[in-house]
């Protein structure tokens, strides 16, 4: 809203030109200061809606290349296999978060999805589950679902104890046959 008022909105596509050279006309030094000082003003903007862990990473970035290492990060981002389910929603949350800031909003589905996609396979069948059943749900009744999953798994899993009687058991009988 802010860039729209300001007639700066265009200065979020439109690189920034080079600086002229020493023998240039003082007009062109003129239109050039300018120019970059509209591109400086966009980036400052951009900047102070970001968090600052973001801020600092993106301080000397133009503004084009700030949402498209935005959404770069978005699109890559993945769940470790010892990640936190929470943390890693809350992580691409927060992209989303800083996108929207900056005028580049994804909607209720393609944010539930981008985050299903992201998923380590783990959650395979609750993201299946979840795109079979519960469609029109938003992303934090997901992140609530895939925490309360996240529990049932680690309930689930085998206690250190029962795995190395397991282990000892299978060599045992391969020695004995």
């Amino acid at each position: 809203i802010v860039l729209r008022v300001a007639d700066t909105y265009d200065y979020l596509y439109k690189p920034c030109p080079d600086q002229p050279l020493e023998t240039a006309s003082d007009e062109d030094k003129a239109a050039w200061k300018a120019e970059n000082k509209k591109h400086n003003d966009v980036a400052c903007l951009m900047l102070g809606k970001m968090s600052h862990a973001l801020q600092k990473q993106f301080e000397s970035y133009p503004p084009q290349l700030m949402i498209y290492d935005l959404l770069d990060a978005l699109h890559s981002c993945k769940q470790a296999s010892r990640k936190s389910v929470s943390a890693h929603v809350l992580e691409m949350k927060g992209y989303m978060d800083q996108l929207h800031a900056l005028g580049k909003s994804y909607d209720n589905d393609m944010a539930i999805n981008l985050i299903n996609r992201s998923l380590n396979k783990d959650f395979g069948d609750i993201v299946r589950n979840f795109n079979m059943h519960c469609v029109g749900k938003i992303v934090t009744e997901l992140h609530a679902l895939l925490i309360d999953y996240e529990k049932g798994l680690k309930d689930k899993a085998p206690c250190k104890t029962h795995m190395k009687n397991t282990v000892k058991f299978k060599i045992f009988t391969s020695i004995k046959s």
